[in-house]
């Protein structure tokens, strides 16, 4: 349970920016966000009720008036702009689109040409707009909160990975090649939200990068060029940003035993190892299982890039106002090194600080490389809790993929010490997802000592069922008398752990019969 008193500092609730025009009021942003229109979404301008699906895309000729535009609006911006602060600052970008808009107006009208229709005037700005922010015509598909992945190759049309997990055809974002590079360096070498340049270059031909979004966490892109014959990536869009354990029993995730064993397991301080292959869910479950996390503790979170959000506020509808998840949250992100090779920081250097810190809580958003022995120093270490995902196609695949990253380490360690260690995780939670793109946890398993086979035991506290491969529970009988202590002693009703408990939903779940 989450100790959020009068002591929980209080945060005002960011207002939602629109593109004003005069005259013209603006209906509300139909999206059903769980929170107040985020920053980022407000801080791009994109006003995504005037670009519905079947109209988002502007003509060739249209796009040449925005780039126009953009240029004008730029070069103004380099002699009006004198350290404005990034609000004053969008309401002057506002003004100088607008004015520019009406001197091509009136040009275009000395020219006995018609003005555009108002939806493309109001795509136009929006496009302007997203051009001058860095994302360029990446904004409208970032703005939609129905595409989980945009997969882009040069400009070719783009391929977007639906909620629904079809993939459907999408606009191209850049009309040449050296137009979509251009447009990748441009946001690689932004350094704003806290997050340091990164170079993409012949010379660093890949980049990986934070977007902002839809949602508060905004996207992660990941692209190439060299390496490939075009340049090339997918941009991952990250639709739940503020996850509960109650939400993903509502997305069918979790049923109703599994979504209380977690909860009982955060709260007794067991250490959760999140396994999965990509694209299943991991990372949404380990942001849920991160809120479950009550509030007086010190959390400390490990990325390449930041995408668990757990240090952000969230909005408490009683309240009706941000606050902070817990007392303390500290979010380490790795940082590439200069062109010297200077103040390089990588996830080994944080974790090494982390258990300086003085933790209750480390998370690692993904566990890659040499980096896991640091994992398991921190779970041996005593201090702290850990929660973790890693890569594997299955819950016993998790031995040989943390060996095998153990084994990059310089020393290596020996194989029985990594798997010694590996035993104070506690926890396994696999994840699945099914042919009809179904998202659900599969099984979960606890680590106990070393067996006959030389690895840790694999105790199946819920394994898949036969008819769907969904969790079930195998019985109380399965736990081990330590971890049934520890369960019980923060309320968790052992009965939940009977076969017959299970309530998976069957068919469509709530969430798509709701809309």
């Amino acid at each position: 349970m989450r100790n959020e008193d009068a002591a929980s500092p209080r945060l005002e609730v960011p207002a939602a920016h629109g593109l004003p025009r005069p005259g013209r009021e603006r209906p509300p942003l139909p999206l059903p966000l769980p929170l107040p229109p985020p920053e980022p979404l407000a801080a791009m301008g994109v006003p995504v009720d005037a670009m519905p699906a079947d109209t988002r895309e502007l003509t060739s000729t249209e796009y040449r008036v925005v780039v126009e535009l953009r240029d004008r609006v730029s070069t103004r911006l380099t002699v009006e702009d004198r350290n404005y602060a990034p609000g004053p600052r969008r309401e002057l970008t506002r003004k100088l689109i607008r004015d520019e808009y009406d001197q091509w107006l009136l040009h275009e009208a000395n020219r006995g040409r018609p003005a555009p229709a108002v939806t493309t005037e109001d795509r136009i700005f929006a496009a302007v707009l997203a051009e001058l922010d860095g994302l360029g015509r990446l904004a409208p598909l970032m703005a939609r909160d129905d595409v989980e992945d945009i997969h882009f190759e040069g400009c070719e049309p783009t391929m977007l990975r639906m909620a629904s997990g079809q993939l459907v055809p999408g606009p191209a974002i850049a009309s040449s090649d050296e137009e979509l590079e251009q447009l990748l360096r441009s946001i690689g070498s932004r350094s704003d939200d806290g997050q340091t340049s990164r170079e993409f270059s012949s010379a660093s031909p890949v980049l990986n990068v934070r977007l902002k979004g839809v949602t508060e966490l905004g996207a992660r892109l990941q692209a190439a060029m060299d390496v490939l014959p075009r340049p090339a990536g997918v941009i991952r869009v990250h639709r739940f940003s503020d996850p509960s354990l109650d939400d993903l029993h509502e997305m069918n995730m979790v049923d109703s035993p599994v979504r209380g064993f977690l909860h009982a397991a955060i709260l007794a301080g067991a250490s959760p190892l999140v396994s999965g292959a990509p694209g299943v869910g991991k990372t949404t479950l380990l942001r849920a299982l991160g809120n479950a996390i009550p509030w007086n503790n010190v959390v400390i979170t490990v990325e390449d890039e930041r995408e668990l959000g757990l240090h952000l506020p969230r909005w408490d509808p009683e309240r009706r106002q941000l606050v902070r998840r817990h007392a303390v949250c500290r979010p380490f992100e790795s940082r590439l090194p200069n062109a010297e090779g200077r103040g390089g920081f990588d996830m080994g250097d944080a974790l090494h600080l982390a258990l300086r810190a003085s933790p209750t809580w480390v998370l690692v958003g993904e566990v890659r490389g040499a980096y896991v022995t640091y994992l398991l120093e921190a779970a041996t270490s005593g201090i702290s809790s850990v929660m973790c995902t890693i890569h594997s196609p299955s819950a016993d695949g998790v031995f040989d993929k943390v060996l095998i990253n153990a084994l990059k380490a310089h020393p290596a360690p020996s194989p029985e010490l990594v798997l010694r260690s590996l035993a104070a995780l506690n926890l396994v939670v696999h994840v699945h997802r099914d042919r009809d793109y179904a998202r659900y946890v599969s099984g979960i398993y606890e680590l106990g000592p070393i067996g006959d086979s030389g690895r840790p035991d694999l105790k199946p506290i819920f394994a898949p069922r036969a008819e769907d491969g969904r969790a079930q529970a195998t019985g109380p009988g399965m736990l081990s008398e330590s971890l049934a202590e520890r369960l019980t002693a923060v309320g968790f009703d052992l009965n939940w752990l009977r076969p017959g408990a299970s309530d998976w939903h069957t068919g469509p779940h709530r969430r798509e019969r709701a809309s």
